[in-house]
């Protein structure tokens, strides 16, 4: 199975947070959009800052994530931002109530699924994203959100 991950998702596999366990669980290549690289590094400092991690685990941490997303022969695949995805964000925000980046990642998510035919499911937790997710067809994990 090919998945997709947002940003959400891919800071459980690196932070033992709520959840992490049932993600890290995922087998399969992982496909994420390029803005993922600036999100998470994004998310890790955030925990920093929040007191939750101190700064050398907030470094390492986003230092680990960038190096798996740069080995070619890795888990993962990155899809650029071209002028097709920016597109198809623009769509996404006229019909669903998101922030411009996670338009990017659903956009990415449908043209990695609609050309490329490479996506079974889209990993998230951000609740308007994995509505949207829905709403666009996607099976999305974890099939059930506890709060």
């Amino acid at each position: 199975m090919t998945l997709f991950f947002d940003s959400s998702g891919i800071v459980k596999l690196y932070v033992p947070e709520r959840q992490h366990a049932q993600v890290r669980g995922l087998a399969g290549p992982i496909v994420v959009a390029a803005v993922t690289r600036v999100e998470v590094a994004s998310a890790f400092w955030r925990k920093h800052r929040m007191g939750e991690i101190d700064a050398g685990d907030a470094a390492t941490l986003s230092a680990a994530f960038h190096a798996d997303l740069d080995d070619a022969s890795g888990r993962f695949a990155v899809i650029g931002l071209g002028p097709l995805i920016v597109r198809r964000a623009i769509e996404c925000v006229s019909r669903h109530a998101l922030r411009a980046y996670d338009a990017v990642q659903l956009a990415t998510a449908c043209v990695a699924r609609d050309i490329v035919g490479a996506v079974d499911a889209f990993v998230v937790f951000d609740v308007a994203l994995r509505q949207a997710a829905l709403i666009e067809g996607f099976q999305v994990v974890p099939a059930v959100l506890d709060r």
